[in-house]
């Protein structure tokens, strides 16, 4: 293969790329007029261009809705949508995957006036966002708790813990673990039986994706873990938290969740 030659000119774009520029633009943009070199079979261009750029925009704000059930049904379909049309015209998201979509419109929702006015709404899109990455992660096969038997057990405190791909945790001011599992399912969510601050571990250990809501210490415990931390440091954090955690139960809840993967 020749080397790259760094100083050789860009591509001069052709004109059927400008064309297609073009399209785009306008049908991502209502504002926009149709563009003038687009040439229509019968009809009018304005009017059948309206109804092109219109099943463009449902298809686009659907994806949203598939992505983010229960946010959309927390703000209703309506201010939903117009959340996502201001997603799409800021910001529009690159590539064809629609689940690749979820952690831009979680970012952009975050730096936007939205968060002001519903705080609890980003933490809601990010753990739905969690649970999107998580059902398309990699399959890794977890191992049992009684793989760890021949290592001493001071010896296993300087090893750390391998974790599922698929596992991440959210952290909230607010219930969106209690929030998100009342409105599983159709009709009218039931009462939350919990309020303040929550953390989701999400994670696709088998055929289905797990959502726990952990407990202040287990997500220090987690959290050191996930960033390489050794059994004897991540005990350390989640002790920091609350006095009376058990190392011994809580790698067994571990285990049980089927999120271990290997020693470290």
């Amino acid at each position: 293969m020749p080397p790259h030659d760094a100083t050789a000119p860009t591509p001069t774009p052709t004109p059927a790329d400008a064309i297609v520029a073009r399209f785009a633009a306008a049908i991502a943009d209502p504002a926009l007029p149709p563009p003038v070199d687009t040439i229509v079979a019968r009809g009018d261009l304005a009017s059948r261009f309206a109804v092109y750029r219109n099943n463009a925009w449902v298809a686009r704000l659907g994806v949203l809705d598939d992505l983010f059930p229960v946010a959309r049904r927390l703000v209703g379909d309506e201010a939903f949508r117009a959340i996502g049309r201001r997603f799409f015209l800021s910001d529009p998201p690159i590539g064809p995957v629609a689940q690749d979509w979820a952690d831009p419109f979680a970012d952009r929702l975050a730096a936007s006036d939205i968060a002001e006015v519903w705080p609890w709404l980003v933490d809601m899109v990010r753990l739905e966002a969690a649970w999107m990455r998580a059902h398309h992660a990699g399959e890794a096969a977890p191992i049992a708790l009684a793989d760890c038997a021949a290592i001493a057990p001071e010896a296993l405190m300087r090893h750390g813990l391998r974790l599922h791909p698929s596992l991440s945790l959210t952290a909230s001011a607010f219930p969106i673990g209690s929030i998100w599992a009342v409105h599983q399912g159709e009709g009218e969510p039931a009462p939350l039986a919990t309020e303040g601050p929550e953390t989701v571990l999400v994670a696709r250990p088998d055929a289905e994706v797990i959502v726990v809501v952990v407990a202040p210490a287990d997500a220090a415990f987690v959290a050191a873990l996930m960033l390489g931390e050794n059994l004897g440091a991540a005990a350390d954090a989640a002790l920091d938290v609350a006095a009376d955690f058990d190392l011994g139960d809580r790698l067994t809840a571990l285990f049980r969740l089927g999120v271990v993967i290997g020693i470290a």
